[in-house]
């Protein structure tokens, strides 16, 4: 029995994934903490200078590092990056 590059992860034993912090966007918002999320409650009439009355500011993901997805072991060949080739 021969073996073959696995086709899932092209021999390399790793595949990408769509990052599950931040679903593939790479970032992501958080209600900013200046004004809590609501700019229009932020002082007499003001725009937050935190979030530029947006209420959120967008925070680069840590998981991925703004790469929107990340390397798991591939799971076809258990990282081995070759599986059994069977010839016929």
């Amino acid at each position: 029995m021969n073996s073959k590059d696995c086709p899932h992860c092209d021999g390399t034993g790793i595949i990408f994934s769509e990052c599950p912090e931040c679903q593939g966007n790479g970032d992501y918002s958080d209600p900013c903490p200046e004004c809590g999320g609501h700019p229009d409650e932020y002082g007499n009439g003001e725009t937050c200078p935190m979030c530029d009355g947006s209420g959120y500011i967008m925070e680069t993901c840590p998981t991925c590092e703004g790469e929107g997805e990340i390397e798991i072991p591939c799971p076809y060949c258990h990282s081995q990056s070759n599986v059994p080739h069977l010839d016929y």
